[in-house]
């Protein structure tokens, strides 16, 4: 209204119509920090009449239907690694785990809490970082907001680091230097045949 603008009690801070967008004839809505309580419909209108009249009339523009969803993620982490959950947003408020073999939910973290297991959990950057993995840490984390509504959910398995298999390569040190080589048993059958074929026909 001219220089004057108003915020609603649930979008304070949040909400914002550009000025330099609105002289321009762009009256598009700026919310910030969405939450499942901002789903619903957004209708936007241009208000018309004289200054010095009360009575005012209201063009219609468009109307927009909001729909607010959870993330969603599949994780797949290796045994001993670090696992980042992000928390998306300052209204998380808890996270909770579901490991793959049992029913019942255990609180991790929360945000005014101490729930804190042998020093595994660190919140950062509005990040929640569980270290050193096990196996038992296979399962689904979620994040709530302050009504216990899901931020996001994340489901985690655990996988063992991939090792190589000696019986798959050998190594030779060369006789020429500290280089290494690494030739599979059969190519070193043909090696030292060739090699003896070779050694024999110089002979």
């Amino acid at each position: 209204m001219g220089q004057e603008q108003f915020q609603g009690e649930a979008y304070i801070n949040r909400a914002d119509v550009p000025e330099h967008m609105l002289v321009k004839g762009n009256c598009s809505l700026f919310l910030q920090d969405v939450r499942f309580s901002d789903a619903g419909v957004y209708e936007s209108y241009l208000v018309v009449g004289e200054p010095s009249k009360p009575v005012k009339s209201r063009i219609f523009l468009q109307s927009v239907q909001l729909v607010v969803v959870d993330h969603k993620a599949i994780r797949s982490v290796q045994l001993g690694s670090d696992l980042i959950l992000d928390l998306h947003t300052h209204q998380a408020e808890q996270v909770i785990f579901q490991s793959s073999d049992d029913t019942d939910w255990t609180v991790l973290w929360e945000r005014e809490g101490d729930v804190k297991k042998n020093g595994h959990l660190k919140e950062k950057d509005n990040k929640l970082i569980l270290r050193r993995l096990s196996a038992s840490s296979a399962g689904t984390y979620k994040v709530l907001d302050s009504q216990g509504l899901a931020l996001s959910t994340v489901k985690v398995t655990i996988t063992e680091p991939v090792l190589p298999k000696e019986s798959e390569v050998l190594q030779i040190q060369s006789a020429y230097g500290k280089a290494t080589t690494i030739v599979p048993p059969l190519s070193l059958i043909t090696f030292f045949l060739v090699f003896e074929i070779l050694c024999f026909s110089t002979g």
